[in-house]
């Protein structure tokens, strides 16, 4: 975030005050060179939520680079195809399945885990990266509890989702549970309770998930303030600051 926002923030005791490193591009320590180069994730099998475009998109490349067989999952087809597309023109040979689920549906999930497990023989790295928000642009008392729950099925029920079919799978490889989480959880801003809420939620959930499944690694990630459609609501401006969306994925990786 840039550093007027920032400040904003920190004025008005919304944030926590955490002692954090901001970067805003790939730096030594996340630089997925030697993992593309010596194919570190070889034999490895990813299964992503929201692959169609941001961090999901770029996420599933990075690790098709280092090896990895993807299978990339949203609710757009047509998305999708352009993120298949990418991969195999930037990777030519890659091991790429494509599904298109809502999140919020646990059938089309499961389906969508069950038929990647199949296709690839394994899973070792599970990221629920599907997300979503509102504009951050009226009190609790103006949504409707429609509109505030949404938010909620998606980024909280949507994980569940995602992890529930998924557990079974990571435990035969002692693999990765993932959920792309985001620093609102720690702030108290006005406005934006339902995200806020559910992130909070969400990173809960994640540590519930390593405390009763002890044969896989769980972990939230905050990749931080991304250039992307969905962090930037409706009626907002862009703002300086923001992290690119291979920084965002080099985190992940």
């Amino acid at each position: 975030m840039d550093d007027n926002f920032k400040n904003a923030f920190s004025k008005r005791g919304w944030n926590e005050n955490l002692p954090v490193e901001e970067r805003c591009e790939v730096y030594p320590t996340i630089d997925p060179a030697s993992a593309w180069s010596f194919q570190s994730l070889k034999g490895k099998a990813l299964f992503i939520t929201g692959a169609s475009r941001g961090i999901g998109r770029t996420t599933a490349l990075t690790f098709a680079k280092a090896g990895a067989s993807v299978a990339i999952a949203a609710r757009s087809a047509a998305a999708l195809e352009d993120t298949k597309a990418l991969i195999v023109k930037e990777v030519p040979g890659a091991k790429v399945e494509k599904y298109v689920v809502e999140v919020t549906k646990a059938e089309q999930v499961e389906a969508a885990v069950e038929a990647a497990a199949k296709a690839f023989g394994r899973l070792d790295m599970v990221i629920a990266n599907a997300g979503y928000t509102n504009a951050f642009d009226k009190p609790m008392e103006e949504r409707s509890s429609v509109e505030w729950w949404r938010t909620f099925e998606i980024n909280v029920l949507g994980v569940f989702n995602t992890v529930r079919p998924a557990l079974k799978h990571l435990s035969k490889t002692e693999g990765y549970f993932l959920a792309v989480t985001s620093i609102v959880a720690q702030f108290r801003a006005p406005n934006a309770s339902d995200y806020q809420t559910s992130k909070h939620a969400l990173n809960r959930l994640v540590e519930l998930i390593a405390l009763e499944n002890t044969a896989i690694k769980a972990f939230s990630l905050h990749p931080g303030s991304v250039d992307g459609r969905k962090c930037l609501p409706s009626g907002h401006e862009e703002r300086s600051g923001l992290s690119t969306m291979s920084g965002g994925a080099m985190v992940v990786v």
